[in-house]
């Protein structure tokens, strides 16, 4: 069941009728693509992050790097001048040009990306989109960085892990390894729940670990972003606190009277709300492969329900027509769980064939 791919992969190379004989074709065509952008967006990211330090140098030698200063907060932090200067800074010196420009190749590159990544491979070629992508996700989160490659990105570094194994024939001493690594922690730690089975081994040949994996750290990191908002909340004041972020809608309502640490905040929560989101879609666009899998998927689902998190609703299918008679479209809409049923019926159906 796949309800998302077609997003995802649009702007992917074709492949020849030669290529398509190859088993990684797929992949093989879309890192071609993704090669060829990722130079191109390097540049802009580096362009970017120089100017916007840049920027913010030269408005921190006017006035100060402390943001509690009258120079920051003064009559508001949006109308103080440090904030006013910067972004004229920024609006002059070409970063918010450049950051336009990183952005669109973003959005360009992370749908072939996530393609990439899940992606299972059997050659060197498959590899080396797996590595293309890997290498991508190293650059640093921020322009002010210290120099260090990010490697945060776990579904990147396990997508590149299991890809290795895959190619080097080496998925059955990891299995075995895994294997060894779960019964030693249930001798030590025998307070594990029963969930933690022989069900529960990741299966490098299984994408869907790392959607789970991926949803619990977006998750996770969200709900970081609503700790921080109620700290926030005790130390500025309601009056400038009014920028708001949609539950409903794109985007975040800006007021520029607000405290620049509420609004940083608030875009901050706009970004991780939507990364949750996209990890959610992902739960119910990967197909298990194993039955490990099953139980993984169908334990964490659960496990967050008890939580009390509530899965997305009025999800459409691929193929569905905005334009199409009202039966139609209704046809082609679903509840979240609906998805992740299709996609156990079809994991089931495939492994008894």
């Amino acid at each position: 069941m796949n309800m998302l791919v077609s997003s995802a992969v649009a702007g992917v190379a074709t492949v020849s009728p030669i290529e398509a004989a190859h088993p990684d074709a797929k992949i093989i065509a879309a890192g071609v693509r993704f090669e060829k952008l990722l130079p191109k967006y390097m540049t802009a990211w580096f362009e970017w992050a120089r100017l916007h330090r840049e920027a913010r140098a030269e408005t921190y030698a006017k006035f100060g790097e402390d943001y509690c200063s009258p120079a920051w907060t003064e009559p508001d932090g949006a109308h103080s001048p440090a904030f006013l200067f910067l972004q004229q800074a920024l609006a002059c010196n070409g970063a918010r040009q450049a950051a336009d420009t990183e952005s669109a190749l973003h959005d360009e590159m992370n749908p072939i990306a996530e393609l990439i990544r899940d992606a299972e491979i059997q050659s060197l070629a498959g590899l080396r989109a797996k590595a293309l992508v890997a290498i991508w996700d190293c650059r640093p989160g921020v322009a002010e960085h210290t120099g260090d490659l990010n490697l945060d990105n776990e579904w990147s570094l396990y997508s590149l892990l299991t890809g290795t194994i895959a190619v080097t024939g080496l998925s059955d001493l990891f299995g075995s390894f895994v294997e060894q690594v779960r019964k030693d922690a249930i001798v030590k730690t025998r307070e594990l729940p029963e969930a933690t089975s022989a069900a529960m081994i990741p299966s490098p040949a299984d994408p869907i670990f790392v959607a789970i994996e991926a949803h619990k750290q977006a998750y996770d990191a969200f709900s970081e972003s609503l700790e921080e908002q109620s700290k926030l909340e005790e130390t500025i004041p309601k009056a400038r606190r009014q920028t708001e972020f949609g539950w409903d809608s794109d985007g975040v309502k800006i007021v520029e009277t607000d405290d620049p640490r509420w609004i940083s905040h608030e875009i901050r929560k706009h970004e991780l709300s939507r990364a949750e989101n996209d990890c959610e879609l992902q739960l119910v666009s990967v197909v298990p492969t194993t039955l490990q899998g099953v139980a993984a998927l169908v334990t964490y689902c659960n496990s967050m329900e008890e939580k009390g998190h509530s899965w997305p609703s009025d999800l459409v299918d691929d193929d569905y027509d905005e334009n199409a008679p009202p039966e139609e479209r209704f046809n082609k809409t679903h509840t979240w769980q609906y998805y992740l049923n299709a996609n156990i019926r079809e994991c089931l159906r495939s492994l008894s064939a």
